[in-house]
Order: C-alpha cells, then structure tokens, then sequence
C-alpha cells in the first residue's frame, strides 16, 4: 500500500521504509472496516498475545481462524505427558495455550528475522522466520515442561514452534522473547488439569435478571444493566465460535409450585427469544398474558433516565395511578415521533402500545449489535431456542449458588458448543464445564461508546501528535494530545477517545508542530474503527497479515 511522507507530499511504496526524496521516516496508516484492528501504524513494534478460544483443534489445520487475541503477560506451560497425548488424538495445544509474537517490518530491507526466547540468561532455539505480506512477521510459540514421555521426540505440530521451559524438577519462572533488540519478559504459568471438554459459554447472568413473578427482561433501576446487553454479548461469541448454539434458559426463584414456577420461567425465556427472532405478535401475547404494569413502567424508567425519553411514569410498580398514566401518553408521544408511527396517546398500555415497547426494544438490540459491528444474523445463527426450568437446576454442581431468592430470576443466556444437546437438563444435570463471560462496560450502551487510536510513538520521546476525532455532523469534536492524553501501552502510545456517538460518521486529523494537518481518514461508521482500533479485538482468517488495501484516507 504506498504511503506519503508527512514532510514533503512524495508518494513512497509500501517496502520503502523512507521517503525517497527528502528521507523521512514511515508512518503509514492501515484503515479498514472489517471488524478487524483498524488503525495500525507500521513499525518496528513487538507484540505478544495470546489466544482465546479454550479447545484443541486439529493438528491438520496449518492455520488458526476465528481467534480473539489478547495482549498477554503471561507464558502458559503445558506438561510434555499432555502435549504428547494431544498429538496421539490427532489434536493440537488449544489457542489459549499459544503465545503469538508478532514484529513489524523494521527499517531496512531484510525479508527474514530472528525471534528468540530466553530464559536464565540463554537463548533457547532462536529461529528465522520469512516476511509475512504487509509487513510483519509472525510466530507461534508452545512452551513445555516436566519430564519427556515415550515418543516426545516425534512431538510437533504445524505452525507452532515448542519450546522447552524445564528446569531440573522445576521450570523457568520467567523468559523474554526478543525481535531486534526489543524484548518483553513473559510470567510462566503451569498448566496441570486443563480440561479437554468443550465448554458451555454462560453470559454473566446479572443483565437478564427479572422482578417478582415479571417475564419481560428490562433494566433494573438498581443495576442499570440491559438485558440486550447479554445478547449482543452472545452473538459476538457465536461469530468466534461457528456451530455453537444459543439457548435461553428461564429460571424461577424457589417460593411457589413446580407449575406456576415452570411457566414464569419458560415465558421468560420465550419473551427474550422474540425479540432476537423479531416475533412482535408473540412478545405481545406474552405481555398481554403474563406481564405486569410495573414490568412495562420498569422499560419506560428506564427509557427516561437513560434513552431521554419524556415518559417517566413515577415509581415502577404495579399501580397504575396518575404519574403512569402520564408515562404512558409520554412514551405513546415519543414513539410516534422517533419512530414516525401513528399511536394514539391515551394513557392506556393496551396492545398497540406493548407493541410499540417491543419495536423499541427490537430498535435498541439492531443499534447495539451495529455498534459492535454485528447484525442479527448473528444472532440467529446460532439456531436460537427457548426453555423454562422452574426451580430446578439453580443447585446444578457446576454453576454457582445464586446468593439471594432474587438472583434466581433471570434468563440464562447460554452459547452451547455442538458436542453439547442444546437442552436445559443435558446442560446443567451434565457435567459440562461452564465459563462464565463477562459483559463489557458500555456506560453509554449502544448509543455512546469508544475509540481506542494505537500509535507506535515511542512513550520516552514524549510525542507531541495531536489527534482530532470529529463526527461530520458536529455531534462529536474532541483532540487528544500524545503528550498530555495517551496513555502507555507496551510498544507505544494509546489515544482513547470517550463517549464517541456511535451514529456518528467519523474524521480522523493528526497535526504535527510545522507540518499541515493530515486525515488519517474520513467518513467512516462507529463500528468500522471502534473494536478494530483496540487491542483487544483481532480477528482476520489470518490475524498476522494486513490487509492489501485501505478504506479511505490518504494514507
């Protein structure tokens, strides 16, 4: 991809690492919108990470696809005796267990470089590896320890480089991996009773709890945390995890019968189900059938305090005096407007109203998934179904005791791998392993969000670039300074812009003291540059390679 030198204007090629005319330096920008890291300043920039995903795969596959990677610290150590038994099964190390380390092109015109780890002071099996296309290169380290079993000698698997940490009856703490004299020390972590099974992924169950007796999910005034938040969570799974299924799992607490207790818990999980499926008419019924007024004055609190709606309908109980009658009108209004639809501001949550709350609600999930860079197919491919189970599974060995009566209300929001029946009992009366996936901190769920800008400034320099993210339509200016605003992440300077409309069409301007102002890029969507600026979101078939082209800018 050429490049234009900051200083004088001349176009440079992408191997050339200086600008031919007056010899400066390269700094150009990668700019994409494909869900993967966006903005990348080639340079010389060592990065280790991580993978994410827990099960072995196929020794066959020369390629890992559909890896989030993470910036890591840490060096996971695997026992020989399990490394070995994993290439008798025809498997390899799951990606969780692999180091990446990943270099960028250096300043001069070499197409091979050495990556080493060391350890105690001594390098072990420093090795060449060739250019990867864009300008990096690439390795992939699994690091072993304990005692050599039968066979070890015959242990390899394509693409991974192994790489023996033992020490006497021990192992090393600590090594280094180090590319070109840029080095970053690893803490060694043993690997014993790694379990092989597939996992079922369980979305932290807090933003799907539900009031006394309530089907419908909606933001608790106490937590503030949305139930779509639990969805967007899991489709962004199912993308890294194809053949996966989602299952939606209603729970009751204990007080009442096994019936009563079995039909709260499968409307809830049915409620949630329509509105992934977009089913308007089973949502209402479901409302019209077993809702109450307070669950629907809980959605329009909520709609007040955080949406900005007019239609704050007092407090969120069941009473349906004056002050929620005028919540009502409000919302009525204000869905007529927003969503240009006529509804008759009446006061009365009658059927035409509820499905008025349901295309909010429908409204709200497409906004945040896009925020994300996700749609609802994502969601459906997951082949999603919905089951009640009373009471009965809150006790299930591998799943923690809920403290109170009332974090037994809620819709489990489950991402099933293929091994495991996508059914409530074969789950939790199992003995399936289950992990627990955080949900993200959204302060300004999907209407706000943020940038992360990844520079290769080097933190002792004390760059003075300022960067100015814009919205087109003015809804969004604001300028971060390297100097006085990054923040130090190993390998460079991060620029985190806040609060960013995620509606917003988006500018990026970089100045330079004596040097005009240069877009970096413009008229990009929130979720071309958002989750592919940040370190924490990689994702390409290949995660090593940029791509061949940029979206817009003048890079």
């Amino acid at each position: 991809m050429p490049w234009r030198c900051t200083t004088c204007g001349t176009d440079a090629l992408d191997d050339q690492q200086r600008c031919p005319s007056c010899g400066g330096a390269k700094a150009s920008w990668t700019v994409h919108g494909d869900r993967t890291r966006t903005l990348v300043v080639q340079g010389p920039r060592l990065e280790v990470k991580r993978g994410e995903r827990p099960e072995p795969l196929p020794a066959a596959e020369a390629h890992l696809e559909d890896v989030v990677l993470l910036d890591t610290d840490e060096a996971p150590a695997l026992l020989k005796e399990r490394v070995a038994a994993l290439h008798r099964a025809g498997l390899r190390p799951a990606p969780a267990h692999i180091v990446f380390v990943l270099h960028g092109q250096p300043p001069d015109d070499r197409r091979k470089v050495d990556i080493a780890v060391e350890f105690a002071g001594q390098p072990v099996d420093a090795r060449t590896y060739a250019f990867q296309r864009g300008g990096w290169w690439e390795a992939r380290f699994v690091f072993v320890r304990g005692p050599a079993p039968d066979g070890w000698d015959e242990v390899a698997f394509p693409g991974l480089d192994l790489v023996d940490v033992a020490e006497g009856d021990g192992f090393a703490p600590t090594l280094e991996v180090a590319v070109q004299r840029k080095r970053k020390e690893l803490t060694v972590v043993p690997v014993d009773d790694e379990d092989d099974r597939p996992k079922v992924l369980r979305v932290e169950p807090a933003a799907t709890r539900c009031r006394h007796e309530a089907v419908i999910p909606v933001p608790l005034p106490d937590a503030w945390v949305h139930p779509l938040a639990a969805l967007v969570r899991a489709a962004g799974l199912l993308v890294e995890r194809p053949g996966h299924r989602l299952l939606l799992v209603g729970h009751a607490s204990q007080p009442g019968s096994d019936a009563t207790n079995q039909k709260i818990s499968d409307a809830r999980a049915r409620a949630l189900l329509a509105v992934v499926e977009g089913d308007r008419e089973g949502w209402v019924q479901l409302a019209t059938d077993r809702a109450s007024l307070a669950d629907i004055k809980g959605y329009l609190h909520y709609l007040a305090q955080r949406r900005g709606w007019d239609c704050d309908p007092g407090d969120t109980t069941a009473k349906n005096d004056a002050a929620a009658k005028r919540g009502v009108e409000g919302f009525q209004r204000e869905y007529a407007a927003r969503f240009e639809r006529p509804l008759k501001d009446d006061g009365v949550c009658g059927k035409q109203t509820l499905g008025a709350v349901f295309d909010v609600q429908r409204h709200e999930l497409e906004r945040w998934l896009e925020k994300h860079g996700l749609v609802l197919a994502d969601l459906l491919r997951g082949e999603p179904t919905a089951a009640g189970c009373g009471a009965r599974h809150h006790d299930a060995p591998t799943l923690p005791q809920p403290p109170t009566e009332e974090a037994r209300r809620f819709v489990d929001v489950l991402v099933v791998p293929p091994e495991v029946p996508p059914d409530p009992d074969a789950v939790y009366g199992g003995d399936w392993p289950f992990e627990l996936v955080p949900l993200e901190d959204e302060p300004g769920a999907w209407e706000r969000g943020r940038i992360i800008v990844a520079t290769d400034a080097d933190p002792e320099v004390g760059a003075s670039d300022r960067y100015t993210l814009r919205a087109v339509d003015g809804s969004y200016d604001r300028t971060l300074s390297l100097a006085t605003d990054a923040t130090r992440e190993f390998g460079g300077l991060d620029l985190v812009f806040e609060d960013v409309p995620t509606s917003a069409t988006l500018d990026l301007v970089v100045e330079r003291e004596g040097i005009e102002p240069r877009r970096l890029f413009e008229g990009l969507a929130y979720a071309e540059v958002a989750h592919a600026s940040s370190f924490q979101r990689v994702k390409l078939l290949d995660p090593f390679e940029l791509p061949a082209a940029a979206a817009g800018g003048d890079a």
